[in-house]
């Protein structure tokens, strides 16, 4: 079966059991001359097609390399009608440990990694506000998967990617331009970019969230979180503690339905 870099669900059993994929049909009988790559619609599923054809659970088309929807990916590596659906926006998302910061978009940034301030919001032009957006599917763990968007850059969303190796932690979290994402056979594909949200599970924390991404190289999640000595947004892997929760202000609205942390 084709290569796929996704972290959504396993495709293994159409490989055992579906029909063999359909060759690569051209991109214009399906609307692919220009896939959607933004924040209300991602059409790369993750899959590739380099070397064989996409496979057929996927409901996609070999476009340039890359297994591409007509309509949407979804967190399960297919394609799908339905939009992502916003969940919230406008709001902002404070440290549970450096409870006087805040997460900020830092695109014009030399590496674009995400940082926290304390400066009045209003000095920082909307650079520390937020959208989230859930995405149709559900992962290979049965829960829903999301796009952590910039509020003023609407094509940015939040994603985790390694660091030079200098760095504290061996990953970050990082602004990405989707329709940059979209165009380049990336060896994450769009796995560090949808991302696991969840409810804190513990009472000291209630209405707090953990931000990461499953990440296959990992072999476990990625969660974005402060630590001493810098204002950075790094990547732990394993649990990040208070530096790893997230306050959304205002809090999402009841109809968010986030899960909760494991």
């Amino acid at each position: 079966p084709e290569a796929s870099s996704l972290g959504g669900a396993s495709l293994a059993s159409a490989a055992r059991g579906a029909p063999a994929a359909a060759p690569a049909r051209n991109a214009s009988l399906v609307d692919l001359d220009s896939p959607t790559y933004d924040v209300k619609c991602f059409a790369y599923t993750g899959g590739t097609c380099v070397t064989e054809a996409c496979n057929a659970e996927r409901k996609a088309e070999c476009v340039s390399g890359k297994c591409v929807c007509s309509g949407c990916a979804g967190a399960d590596g297919t394609c799908h009608d339905d939009t992502n659906k916003l969940v919230a926006s406008g709001f902002y998302l404070k440290n549970a440990k450096y409870d006087q910061y805040k997460m900020y978009f830092q695109r014009v940034s030399t590496f674009g990694q995400l940082s926290t301030t304390k400066m009045w919001s209003s000095l920082n032009f909307d650079q520390d506000k937020f959208s989230i957006y859930e995405l149709p599917g559900k992962g290979e763990d049965g829960k829903p998967e999301y796009f952590l968007g910039s509020y003023k850059w609407s094509d940015y969303v939040v994603g985790f990617k390694a660091t030079t190796g200098t760095a504290f932690s061996p990953f970050a979290a990082y602004a990405v331009d989707l329709n940059k994402k979209g165009k380049l056979l990336s060896i994450w594909g769009p796995s560090n970019i949808m991302l696991n949200v969840c409810r804190s599970n513990k009472a000291s924390h209630q209405g707090g969230l953990q931000i990461g991404a499953k990440i296959s190289a990992t072999g476990g999640n990625i969660w974005a979180y402060v630590h001493g000595g810098s204002w950075f947004v790094y990547g732990s892997l394993s649990s990040p503690g208070e530096g790893g929760i997230w306050y959304p202000d205002p809090p999402l609205p009841a109809t968010a339905q986030i899960p909760e942390c494991d």
